[in-house]
């Protein structure tokens, strides 16, 4: 009975360590098979019965990293598509640099092709808008499936976007702000009758003097896009970081400071871990900054700072 015992405890030491041994090596096998280059890979997530695209760029230093890595969403400006919002802002180079994964969904079209992509921001964009699309139950789905399968820092999440993007940025701060660590819209706006975020929320937001669509005093959108919009008024751009200040529970009046005379700095002295800062560019287009054009007619980015490196800068400031 005794040597029964000892048998069958021996087996079931056997099958733990054989389970153990499994996970480890499926683990493994996982870290050298996706942590290949993967931004031209293309994934699909059902959702609200629509196949919805995001291309994945997983570096491959992490391969050996047991620690969770912060995540990085990049939404593309109006009219633009997954390719179009890494192409702009080069963060998959960044990410190789640093080690985190960074994703860049596409919005929805008309067209089965991934082209000409809006977001739904309310008042803001095309068919997104106009169809009422559920661009934020898309973007909650994509953060838990991220990090249900990658080695993802639950934690350390910022979700980034230019134009169109910018606002769906501010969109899901304020809808998802359970799963966001920190937002960081680029050349966006806002339109005064959003509501209050569900939590707290770090902002970088970035704007700039010479952006001809969105208007750093605000007003109509008076571009040839104006059509994608549905005519209600932007707020200037100021109006953001005061939202996310006074979400935040910040003190209302920041400190301005100039670190160049065309850059302008805009701090509000918030609770630890929801900072809220907002850079002004003298010579700000609409573009990403240090970045590259969005399409070929598009305005020249200014070289004033590099947006994607002050993302990065303000995630681990945020975040650690």
């Amino acid at each position: 009975m005794v040597k029964k015992s000892i048998i069958l405890a021996a087996f079931h030491l056997l099958a733990l360590i054989l389970v153990v041994n499994l996970t480890a090596v499926s683990a493994q096998a996982w870290d050298k098979k996706k942590s290949k280059d993967q931004t031209e890979i293309e994934y699909t997530i059902e959702h609200d019965g629509v196949k919805r695209t995001y291309n994945l760029h997983i570096p491959a230093k992490i391969a050996d990293n047991t620690n969770k890595v912060p995540l990085i969403i990049v939404l593309h400006g109006g009219g633009g598509n997954s390719d179009n919002g890494e192409k702009m802002t080069r963060f998959s180079e960044k990410a190789d640099r640093e080690g985190f994964i960074v994703a860049y969904p596409s919005g929805s079209g008309r067209l089965k092709r991934n082209i000409l992509k809006t977001w739904n921001f309310w008042h803001c964009c095309g068919y997104a808008m106009r169809n009422n699309t559920d661009d934020i139950g898309f973007i909650g789905k994509l953060i838990d499936t991220l990090i249900k399968n990658y080695p993802v820092d639950p934690k350390r999440v910022l979700i980034t976007g230019m134009s169109n993007g910018a606002m769906m940025s501010h969109r899901a701060g304020i809808e998802l702000s359970k799963k966001i660590a920190v937002i960081a819209p680029v050349v966006g706006t806002m339109f005064g009758d959003e509501p209050e975020a569900r939590s707290p929320v770090a902002a970088l937001i970035i704007n700039g003097t010479k952006d001809t669509q969105i208007k750093i005093e605000g007003g109509q959108n008076n571009s040839r896009f104006k059509d994608a919009w549905d005519g209600t008024p932007m707020k200037p751009a100021l109006w953001q970081s005061q939202y996310w200040a006074k979400n935040n529970g910040c003190k209302p009046t920041p400190k301005k400071t100039s670190i160049k005379p065309s850059v302008i700095l805009y701090d509000y002295e918030c609770p630890k871990g929801y900072d809220v800062r907002h850079i002004i560019l003298e010579n700000g287009t609409h573009s990403w900054p240090g970045g590259r054009k969005g399409y070929k007619n598009g305005a020249d980015p200014t070289t004033e700072i590099n947006a994607t490196d002050e993302i990065w800068a303000f995630l681990i400031e945020m975040t650690g």
